[in-house]
């Protein structure tokens, strides 16, 4: 359940690590590959029949390989509430309260652990406005991308043709289930 995942007590936040500075620019966003960005999520989930569930909050992605991503999940005020490492090993959750939870991957860990469906090996491409592109705007950055039953729209912060997104609308009406997230992407950082 979201709730369970994100209304763990804050002890986890004084374990985190952070993420560190970049020493050089951004490449254009189809060259960046090990990259960190922070920023915002908002995400409701809904059950036909049943109360939606919300969640908001910050989080830090890290992406030092193609096959290796970290994710910090925090609260609004920025204490630490889960991190989510994926692997070609496996996903490992490990909660603010100590608990571990395991998986192939990071889908069918956030599927064990909350019940919804959200496509974690995606999202990193997602972030950086790669997939399907539906729509693009005058500057040929996708506005629009579709992908396995997601729609995901995307804003900009200038008409810098290279520029990566700064904000991500995801949907996802799959049967009686239906998703949106929203992200605000505050700060992109290339990785060494």
């Amino acid at each position: 359940m979201i709730r369970r995942l994100l209304a763990a007590a804050a002890l986890f936040a004084a374990g985190c690590s952070t993420l560190t500075p970049a020493a050089s620019p951004l490449p254009p966003r189809q060259q960046l590959e090990a990259f960190s960005v922070e920023g915002r999520f908002a995400l409701n989930s809904r059950e036909a029949g049943q109360a939606a569930e919300q969640a908001s909050g910050r989080l830090r992605w890290s992406q030092p390989a193609r096959d290796h991503s970290e994710i910090l999940l925090m609260t609004p005020l920025g204490q630490g509430i889960a991190e989510i490492r994926m692997t070609p090993d496996g996903s490992r959750l490990r909660a603010d309260d100590g608990r571990e939870y395991m998986a192939a991957d990071g889908d069918t860990l956030f599927r064990e652990i909350t019940g919804h469906s959200l496509p974690l090996r995606r999202l990193a491409d997602w972030l950086r406005a790669r997939g399907p592109v539906a729509t693009s705007d005058d500057h040929g950055r996708p506005l629009k991308i579709a992908e396995n039953g997601w729609l995901i729209s995307y804003g900009y912060a200038d008409d810098d043709p290279d520029a990566l997104p700064q904000r991500l609308d995801l949907q996802s009406r799959n049967g009686s289930q239906q998703i949106d997230l929203r992200l605000r992407l505050e700060t992109w950082r290339s990785e060494p």
